[in-house]
């Protein structure tokens, strides 16, 4: 089934550094204790993930960036709409999968209060 809503399409996704960088300095961010979700808002929901080295191994990084594309295929009304990155922090690799799924609501929450505020 090829269903818009539920894929991770080119147009989904933030590849270029200056879109990261934009997001970064203009965007708004909320935090937990493994990872930062920052917002730039806009029309269309597009979605990019930073895992430095330091997170750990390939493997891990890897693991770390397949459940968020998940979280963002399946869930994504709960992303705010425009440019949204995620960045995990090193203790996000000691998490196991479903606890992983359970920080980014976490954190999306915040982040959407946030967005409500300066609204």
């Amino acid at each position: 089934m090829n269903d818009e809503k539920h894929c991770f399409s080119k147009s989904s996704r933030i590849i270029k550094p200056e879109d990261f960088l934009k997001v970064k300095t203009d965007g708004v961010s909320a935090r937990t204790r493994v990872l930062v979700v920052s917002c730039l808002p806009g029309r269309t929901r597009r979605l990019g993930i930073v895992v430095s080295r330091k997170v750990g191994n390939a493997v891990q990084r890897n693991r770390l960036k397949r459940i968020t594309r998940e979280f963002f295929r399946i869930k994504r009304k709960t992303f705010p709409s425009g440019d949204n990155v995620v960045i995990m922090s090193h203790a996000a690799s000691r998490l196991d999968n479903a606890q992983v799924r359970a920080e980014l609501s976490k954190t999306l929450c915040k982040l959407e209060g946030l967005l409500n505020e300066i609204r």
